[in-house]
């Protein structure tokens, strides 16, 4: 009889513990998600930018770095485009 009271005591604390122990790691998960979604290349796109490549698939950081006549592929939010340097 008193391992029945014992055991329906501790199985009255599990529920909550086990809903407490999910609950804290939905927030680790959203936190963590938060922060993977901050580091998202993609980002910058969607808020306008643009990042162009050029033929070997290098970033162009400078307007030195390419020459009229030279390809690139700029990537942009919905897409990506093909253009060469005129000047």
């Amino acid at each position: 009889m008193e391992s029945e009271r014992r055991l329906l005591r501790l199985d009255q604390r599990l529920l909550p513990a086990l809903k407490d122990s999910f609950s804290k790691n939905e927030r680790r998960i959203a936190t963590v998600s938060a922060k993977l979604d901050l580091l998202d290349p993609a980002n910058p796109l969607k808020r306008g930018y643009s990042l162009s490549l050029d033929a070997k698939g290098a970033i162009v950081r400078s307007i030195s770095s390419v020459k009229p006549g030279d390809r690139l592929a700029t990537r942009l939010a919905n897409g990506e485009l093909d253009s060469i340097v005129s000047a």
